[in-house]
Order: C-alpha cells, then structure tokens, then sequence
C-alpha cells in the first residue's frame, strides 16, 4: 500500500467497506492503486458517507462502486452486521448504530451527496461477482474480519441470505472463522472452517467452495479436509467485482 500522487482524470473510485479497514482504489485507464484505513469506530452512516465522498471529491471521481460487510438490497442496508458492534465480532450490539443502518439507503446518500452514478452491493456478493466461473454452483466462504458468504450458479451470482449470525458449535460463524477466532487459536480456527464450509455446502448445495478474503492468504489448499473440493481463491476480491457491478449498471 503505498501514498501517490494520483493524477485527477479518475474514472472511477471502488471502496471495499469491512469492519477493521477500508480498502479502495482510484482507476483510470492505465493504472489501479489501492488504498488501506482503519475503519473509523464508531461508524455510523454519516460517518461512511463522509468519508466517502471526500476521497471520491478528492479525484474527480465520477461512478462509484461501494461493497457493504452485511445485509444489502438494492443500494439499501438492511443489517450492518458486525458493524453494529463497537468493539469488534463477537461483542455487543450497538441500538443506537443498529437503528441508524437499518433501511438506510446508502446508495442514495451518496448519489445525493456526489452527483454521480453509484453501486453498494453486499460485500460477498461483490467477491462472487468478480469470479469467472461460468459452469457449475460454486460457494464464496469470504474470510475477514467475520465469514461472508457468495453463491456463483452456472455464472450467476445468486442472492442469499447473511450467513453470519448463524450458529455454529454454539457461536456464530463470524465468531467460529473471523479474525478474532483466527488469532487466538489458529489451529481451531482452520478446524472450525473445515465443519463451516461443510454446514455451508450442505446448505446450498454446491459442487466446490472457493476460499477468500484477507485471511485466506494463511491457507493451503491440504490445510482443510471437507465434503467438497475446495480451492484457495486468491484471484477474487470485492474491489473487482464491485468494479464489475458499477460498469454493468452504467
């Protein structure tokens, strides 16, 4: 990750919200740099679209394309997930930042506070959509700060429910696979992967899993023994597909 001295013909801008950072990039037709920050704590919208729409200001940008860590349908979050939760997966709610993302239409405010075309999609809906699987179902287990979940039906990325709160051996599944499980015990964690990717193949019947995220990089394809095959995926990422879903749209 490094600071540039971008030039101001920017195409576009593509943001990859997550409840620990905030990756994005400034495209134009020669090069793709990316860009990494804490995600601020609290967040509530305002703070997000703000952030946003200073960055997106900043370069000229003129689409943007914004993949959302939760419930999202049609450009408005239906549940912010894990970051309605201060303190990081696994602790306590916030009310008040729960109310403040639910049906908030984040699509809107930022096309409102820009001008400009704009896509927010879920954040592993974004993974799956930057696959060129064409054949086939295929799972996206998204590893981060929690477990996102995508779906790739014979080249079509499906919509489905939030996995996340899901109980798995007594804890949800962004408490059995994300971060905070990972770093405390590694070894647990990739065990408790093996039986979540197992939970989730069952449940969506799927012919292969495909493993990604920030914290796939820390696995190896004989890492985990499952029901299904299961590929490390190091070619898909939300930035991409977000990119792919804001070009569509246009």
């Amino acid at each position: 990750i490094v600071d540039c001295d971008w030039s101001s013909d920017v195409c576009s801008s593509d943001l990859d919200v997550g409840a620990t950072s905030i990756k994005w990039t400034f495209a134009n037709p020669t090069f793709e740099r990316t860009r990494r920050r804490s995600t601020p704590r609290p967040l509530y919208p305002t703070t997000l679209v703000d952030f946003i729409a200073h960055r997106a200001r900043s370069r000229n940008c003129l689409s943007l394309g914004v993949a959302f860590p939760g419930e999202v349908r049609a450009g408005t979050v239906i549940d912010a997930a894990n970051l309605t939760r201060p303190m990081g997966p696994g602790t306590e709610r916030s009310a008040d930042l729960a109310t403040a993302w639910t049906k908030y239409d984040l699509e809107q405010a930022l096309h409102h506070e820009l001008s400009i075309p704009v896509v927010v999609v879920n954040d592993a809906y974004a993974v799956a959509r930057s696959s060129d699987e064409m054949h086939g179902r295929h799972l996206f287990v998204v590893l981060g700060t929690g477990c996102g979940v995508g779906l790739v039906d014979a080249g079509e990325v499906v919509a489905i429910r939030d996995f996340g709160d899901d109980l798995f051996r007594g804890r949800t599944l962004d408490e059995a696979v994300g971060e905070r499980a990972r770093d405390t015990n590694e070894q647990q964690w990739k065990q408790s992967l093996e039986g979540v990717i197992d939970y989730l193949a069952g449940e969506l019947s799927v012919d292969m899993v495909h493993v990604a995220g920030g914290n796939a990089r820390r696995l190896h394809p004989h890492d985990l023994t499952t029901s299904v095959p299961v590929v490390i995926d190091r070619n898909v990422s939300a930035l991409r597909g977000v990119f792919r879903c804001l070009t569509e749209s246009s």
